[in-house]
């Protein structure tokens, strides 16, 4: 009997923690990335390079961008938009396998996922003000520091760069 109870408990917390994941962390730009992987396409925009993968299925044009290359900026821009073969891709997701070190990061409203662990690594980065456009629905500034939702997750002044 305990066996069973226990399982049952186990399956309970596996199934609400689940839904809660889902709903904290909508990872919208997931869900249909194998479909479309041969769709990417690499474009250079104002001196960076993105990996862009087209998300959903081919005619969504919503894209994630992965920071590739980011060159010594003093402004970094995060685009809302990116065109190409004359489509233009409206960016919700931006990753990286990279930390950035800039002067001010520049957010859009239409980005609705954020990989600060990695962009924003607190053992790398060196981010002096952060930017986020209003009406973002998932991120906000307040005094250059950076949240998601009301958590900050990442503070300029902090001692850690």
């Amino acid at each position: 009997m305990r066996k069973l109870i226990a399982i049952v408990v186990c399956a309970s917390i596996v199934a609400v923690s689940a839904v809660i994941y889902t709903n904290v962390f909508p990872f919208k730009h997931r869900k249909n990335s194998k479909k479309t992987e041969k769709y990417c396409f690499e474009l250079k925009y104002k001196g960076i390079d993105y990996q862009c993968i087209p998300l959903g299925m081919k005619n969504d044009l919503e894209v994630e961008i992965k920071i590739k290359m980011v060159p010594l900026k003093r402004n970094l821009i995060i685009p809302s938009n990116l065109t190409h073969k004359n489509d233009s891709y409206k960016v919700i997701s931006v990753t990286s396998e990279l930390s950035v070190n800039c002067d001010t990061l520049y957010i859009p409203a239409s980005v609705e996922f954020f990989d600060y662990d990695n962009i924003l690594d607190k053992r790398f980065a060196n981010v002096n003000y952060i930017i986020v456009e209003s009406g973002n629905k998932y991120y906000k500034s307040v005094r250059g520091n950076l949240y998601h939702c009301d958590t900050i997750v990442y503070d300029t002044k902090a001692i850690y760069h």
